[in-house]
């Protein structure tokens, strides 16, 4: 299993998850290899962030013996140099470094690139430069979300305040600039929330010259806004938000009609003050195991592989013997063996809390 979407934290958000931990659970949950998403503290935007990143990340695996494979996506700014400088170190340092990522709207680390100028010099930029890589898209237009619906005291306002409209949009925009550029490498959606989206998806493919992919998560597959509704505090504030019982369901449904290229966790831990304060983001990796052995109960074993490994190193261009064996992914595994491995998780039933 290839968790292609994770957050570990460490340096300066230590406190919140070390790359020990972070490679301990996943390692445990049958994880064989995880990508790791820039927006860390300092971020992971130039050559010297991500060659500290990666040599911190092997003393790290050393530590626990075990053979995790770690990739990173360098972020994307608004800064040409910047880009031709990342684009120098994927040549370099791929596969551990193994694309790019562009925040399109502001989330946790407040690296977005947000207006439709910056990312179109973004996208022209990695055209210029014959990138063919993949760039992984945090989609949320910026001018539709509305912050001022945002009330901590009532967590299922985080809802309305990051409506489904600010993600489709972005979706458009990012896939309209990419194309105007020349672009020819590949845009990968991340956390797709609503089939609306998907259909946008497989209406561009066929007339864009980039290929595109999509991946969900387990929130927002097995989730609704219910949770957020029933929840005294903001435990369930994920970017982009829950959304509505009948989109989770066909997103499902999508998911079975192979419309989804994989599923990611987008593992991002806080602590629980964190949490309380209005943080956004839930830990995931025992719940990508879930899922997967959920997905096992619903599909055939191809679609599985395909969803949780395969299409992942497809598009990345990753041979598979640079993905370990885990013997963990096949033997029997009780989500409540790694329920304590965070201060809060909002999997668990509130009693058992």
């Amino acid at each position: 299993m290839i968790d292609p979407h994770v957050h570990l934290r460490d340096w300066n958000q230590a406190d919140k998850e070390t790359l020990v931990h972070g490679f301990s659970v996943a390692w445990h949950v049958g994880i064989s290899g995880v990508f790791e998403m820039p927006n860390t503290d300092p971020p992971l935007t130039g050559r010297a962030a991500l060659l500290r990143r990666i040599a911190d990340a092997d003393r790290a695996r050393d530590s626990l013996d075990v053979p995790i494979f770690h990739g990173i996506y360098a972020g994307i700014t608004a800064n040409p140099r910047q880009i031709e400088e990342i684009v120098r170190c994927r040549e370099e340092l791929f596969p551990r470094v193994v694309g790019f990522k562009l925040f399109a709207g502001h989330s946790t680390g407040n690296m977005g690139v947000i207006s439709a100028t910056e990312q179109q010099l973004v996208w022209n930029t990695l055209a210029s430069l014959d990138y063919r890589g993949v760039v992984a898209v945090h989609a949320e237009s910026e001018e539709l979300l509305r912050p001022t619906q945002w009330n901590i005291n009532y967590p299922f306002t985080h809802g309305a305040a990051r409506p489904v409209a600010a993600e489709e949009h972005s979706v458009r925009r990012q896939f309209a600039l990419a194309e105007a550029a020349g672009f020819r490498g590949s845009v990968h959606i991340c956390h797709v929330t609503t089939p609306t989206v998907l259909d946008i998806i497989v209406a561009t493919r066929p007339s864009v010259g980039f290929s595109i992919r999509a991946g969900v998560t387990p929130h927002h597959l097995l989730l609704n806004e219910d949770a957020a509704l029933r929840s005294a505090v903001p435990e369930w504030k994920v970017n982009p938000p829950l959304r509505n019982e009948a989109t989770r369901r066909n997103l499902w449904e999508r998911l079975q009609a192979g419309d989804v290229d994989w599923v990611e966790s987008d593992h991002a831990p806080h602590t629980w003050r964190d949490k309380q304060a209005g943080a956004s983001g839930v830990p995931g990796l025992p719940a990508f195991r879930m899922l997967r052995d959920l997905l096992r109960e619903h599909g055939t074993a191809e679609e599985v592989e395909r969803l949780t490994h395969g299409a992942v190193l497809e598009a990345f261009a990753i041979p598979d013997t640079h993905i370990p064996r885990n013997p963990r992914a096949e033997s029997r595994w009780d989500y409540a063996t790694t329920a304590g491995e965070y201060p809060w998780d909002p999997y668990r039933p509130p009693a058992e809390r």
